[in-house]
């Protein structure tokens, strides 16, 4: 009877003692995610960033001990700047634009800005009376808050408005 007692004193022993050893020998997970496409890695990169500002937020809040935030963030960093380091080695570093491509871009922009106006005079009467419309609207003096033309109380905060306040002050 002692003989069959530790055998099975054994082997209920090595049945729990399985999982721990399994969990130990597990190898770690990585990063790497070979045959994604693009999309899918600037997907996972923008994810990574996503969770950098929610870990940052929730130690805003009070919802992570300050000693555990550190290592935390760090190893979210870790996680992003090497999804970056995949998602730029994936490319060819072609998503990043040339040098010199700020002023071509500020060219193209002042280009159609004036091609716009210069082909059509009625949307810029448009925007004009637009703008002259929004410099009508007054700020309330008590909180700043825009009132709209003809308003004798502010709607924020119920104060008195004087017919003379006009949009000046800018928030």
């Amino acid at each position: 009877m002692d003989a069959l007692t530790l055998i099975l004193t054994g082997g209920a022993l090595a049945l729990v003692l399985y999982p721990l050893w399994q969990r130990q020998t597990r190898p770690t997970v990585s990063v790497d995610y070979p045959g994604q496409s693009l999309a899918e890695l600037g997907a996972r990169y923008q994810a990574a960033l996503a969770a950098i500002r929610d870990l940052m937020f929730d130690y805003d809040m009070g919802k992570i001990a300050a000693e555990d935030y550190p290592p935390l963030l760090h190893k979210a960093k870790l996680r992003a700047a090497h999804l970056r380091q995949q998602l730029d080695q994936s490319s060819g570093g072609t998503h990043l634009p040339p040098p010199g491509a700020d002023t071509q871009i500020e060219a193209a922009v002042a280009a159609l800005k004036n091609s716009q106006t210069q082909t059509d005079p009625g949307l810029q009467a448009q925007v004009a009376a637009e703008i002259t419309a929004l410099k009508q609207n007054r700020l309330c003096p008590q909180c700043g808050y825009m009132t709209q033309p003809g308003d004798v109380f502010c709607a924020k905060c119920g104060s008195g408005l004087d017919k003379n306040t006009t949009a000046q002050k800018t928030h």
